[in-house]
């Protein structure tokens, strides 16, 4: 089976579905006790919304239809670190940074849920013209460290799904190199279970 070339890189917000601007907005980093988030968070991570407001990694298959956890993908994040008493800006979070007690970790995020992104497919299974219009989980890749940029990709080997699912895909993306039939296919796709688009409050 062919591959294409395509890097894993998490999801790339490329457009608004309905010809909006592409947004973030900033919420804050759970932490506890002067400690942020023990697990790293890249750009192009999707991310949950908790129950106190505060963002945390999304994890695969989490959510459901009717209580989605999903609120959109990671853009960077600020925060005063405690080792230098500096304020910082990165394009990731390192997993249990210390932050100076008080102070809060901003993350900033894509959370619109008409926000289309470019996501590569998993290394494992080809993409094809019949898997446009399902649903998908998504592979927690490695980041980098050096760039700050995810390392996940689209699960269309045991992710999808016809119902259910974190993304909806959308469609190929139409470029050089996009080779259809072949595993790491650059693909458009939505956040299909958002925490916006389902009411679950009392």
């Amino acid at each position: 089976m062919a591959a294409n070339s395509f890097g894993l890189t998490g999801f790339t917000p490329v457009r608004h579905l309905s010809g909006g601007l592409i947004r973030v907005n900033a919420f804050p980093i759970l932490t506890s006790g002067g400690t942020g988030f023990d697990d790293s968070i890249f750009s192009g991570d999707a991310v949950a919304l908790n129950g106190d407001g505060t963002i945390e990694l999304f994890a695969v298959g989490a959510g459901s239809e009717t209580a989605p956890t999903l609120l959109g993908v990671f853009a960077g994040c600020s925060f005063t670190q405690s080792s230098d008493n500096t304020y910082k800006f990165a394009p990731n979070w390192v997993a249990s940074t210390a932050v100076v007690t008080g102070t809060t970790i901003t993350a900033w995020v894509y959370d619109d849920p008409m926000t289309v992104y470019a996501v590569t497919t998993d290394a494992t299974t080809a993409m094809t013209q019949t898997l446009t219009g399902l649903n998908a989980d998504h592979v927690q890749g490695t980041g980098s460290t050096f760039t700050g940029q995810s390392g996940s990709s689209l699960n269309v080997t045991t992710g999808i799904q016809t119902a259910s699912a974190a993304f909806r895909i959308l469609r190929i993306i139409d470029m050089p190199g996009n080779t259809v039939g072949n595993t790491k296919c650059r693909v458009e796709v939505i956040c299909n279970e958002h925490v916006y688009r389902l009411g679950i409050g009392t």
